[in-house]
């Protein structure tokens, strides 16, 4: 068995499937005829995410062709662009997240403990203030004339009954329009037939979360009840109908999360990030708001009058935003001004995870509590041995014993093996050195954090040496997702085209080519 498999976070596939679960893009198993993508669509998405979950060439690209791939659908869906275009940056900006986590933290946590962690105090902060935020540069607030208040979109509990956030907009949408549940989905006896009598047989089951429904089939019953009704007419009442295919679409992202958080993390957990997230709306609100008012003052000022799209990534565009950071924050709370110089390095011009980013470390100190017994002498000890030239193979093993003494060779067993592949690299040994070093690169990805980049440089090299282009290339792919800087690597157009990576693997492949300070 691969020790320490389970001690790492989620891998980018499932965080990836996951999020088009989310969305409800695929059909449900109850669902009859209901279908968002078409069958190129669905092709496309499977082929896509195999290729990203092997991870061997082009990670960031699969990611954003998948991310693109949503956000076609979810226009498809809406039929408007904005809606897409959000939908595009929000996932970036989560994955983005995520990706920052896994380079930068070095967890000692099973994959559940760093979910929760991931979804409480790094994701949802940023992913919040990310929507708002977003929202405001697509200019989509006149739209929130036909949305609900956000708290609507969490789930509240009364007496151990859950209330979900796709019931709460169901209902909000018969209180705008003042008509009854029954009446909504069957106007009269005569529309007490399929597909309207279905209708109100499946929204009864989804309001009472018997069952989660597919995105298609939430707007084909919007659709279908409201042509019923002499009152609706497009395009006079379109931005309402968006507002409430808008509103299922979040309700149903907020559903399926919640449900899967509660059932692997228990309802009162559950209810703490729910009130957490109550509390985050109100700030997240702030800033979308503002950001929304400067947008609009950035087109007035420029006259900007079309291919507003191209306007959002231009660099003029986010250094405006950036110069009006100030405003910004005391629209916000003025005390959170103070936290600016501090966060500025470690945020950019990402200016919408400020807001979260001073109080993060504070949250996530608690799980370090978590922490194993002798974890940190542990692993101190392992990198001064890896570090030390005089390191023997009886040392390393004596490490070995160790780790397993104090139950922790699921935690650092990669670097037991980093030791030892170090150490046959200075005798000169390398397949010896790369058998260890494939050991320590495979255990520890999702897992060492900013340990990544001696690891991965020296794998990458004794790779080479040893002409394991699959290995080498995957190494290659995995350095530029977390963004590390591979040596005889840098200053290419095209970092994994063919003839960067000939140069490379060559280079590192000559048997004088060795590093002897590790």
């Amino acid at each position: 068995m691969d020790a320490g498999k389970d001690i790492n976070f989620p891998t980018l596939g499932e965080i990836v499937n996951e999020i088009f679960s989310a969305f409800g893009v695929f059909p449900q198993k109850n669902d009859k005829g209901h279908r968002i993508v078409n069958e190129k669509q669905k092709k496309t998405f499977q082929k896509t995410l195999q290729r990203l979950a092997k991870e061997e060439s082009y990670i960031q690209e699969r990611l954003d062709e998948l991310i693109q791939l949503l956000a076609d659908i979810v226009n498809e869906a809406c039929g408007r662009n904005h809606i897409g275009a959000v939908t595009f940056q929000v996932v970036h900006d989560f994955l983005d997240e995520y990706r920052a986590s896994t380079t930068f933290f070095t967890t000692f946590l099973n994959k559940k403990a760093n979910i929760e962690w991931l979804a409480f105090y790094r994701v949802l902060p940023s992913l919040l203030s990310s929507l708002f935020c977003h929202a405001g540069r697509f200019r989509l607030y006149p739209l929130s004339v036909w949305l609900p208040e956000p708290s609507v979109f969490l789930p509240t509990y009364n007496a151990g009954t859950k209330n979900t956030a796709l019931s709460k907009v169901w209902n909000w949408i018969y209180k705008d329009i003042k008509i009854s549940q029954r009446s909504f989905h069957c106007l009269t006896k005569n529309n007490f037939e399929a597909p309207y009598a279905q209708n109100l047989e499946n929204v009864q089951g989804w309001c009472s979360g018997r069952s989660l429904p597919s995105l298609h089939a939430l707007f084909s019953n919007l659709d279908t009840s409201l042509n019923q009704h002499d009152w609706f007419s497009l395009p006079a009442d379109g931005m309402r109908a968006l507002g409430y295919k808008t509103a299922l679409l979040l309700a149903r992202i907020s559903t399926y999360t919640f449900n899967v958080l509660e059932k692997n993390y228990g309802q009162s957990k559950v209810q703490e990030l729910s009130e957490f997230a109550r509390q985050q709306v109100i700030v997240s609100a702030a800033i979308g708001k503002s950001s929304y008012d400067l947008t609009c003052q950035w087109l007035d000022r420029e006259s900007v009058k079309s291919a507003e799209a191209q306007l959002y990534y231009s660099s003029d565009f986010l250094f405006f935003l950036y110069g009006k950071k100030d405003k910004i924050l005391n629209d916000v709370n003025p005390n959170l001004r103070g936290h600016w110089e501090k966060c500025c390095l470690e945020i950019g011009l990402n200016w919408n995870r400020l807001i979260t980013a001073h109080n993060l470390r504070e949250q996530a100190a608690a799980f370090d509590k978590r922490k194993p017994d002798n974890y940190e002498r542990m692993h101190k000890l392992g990198v001064s041995l890896r570090k030390d030239s005089d390191s023997t193979l009886e040392s390393i093993e004596d490490y070995r014993k160790q780790l397993h003494s104090f139950d922790l060779e699921p935690h650092l067993q990669w670097l037991a093996n980093w030791c030892e592949a170090v150490y046959y690299y200075r005798k000169g040994d390398d397949e010896s050195a790369f058998t260890f070093y494939k050991k320590a690169f495979d255990n520890s990805k999702y897992k060492i954090g900013g340990d990544h980049y001696g690891l991965v440089n020296q794998y990458v090299e004794s790779a080479a040496k040893c002409r394991r282009w699959k290995e080498f290339t995957k190494g290659i792919a995995w350095a530029q997702y977390l963004g590390i800087k591979i040596r005889w690597h840098r200053g290419h157009d095209n970092p994994e085209s063919p003839e960067a990576l000939k140069f490379t693997y060559e280079t590192l492949g000559m048997d004088k080519m060795r590093y002897y300070q590790l």
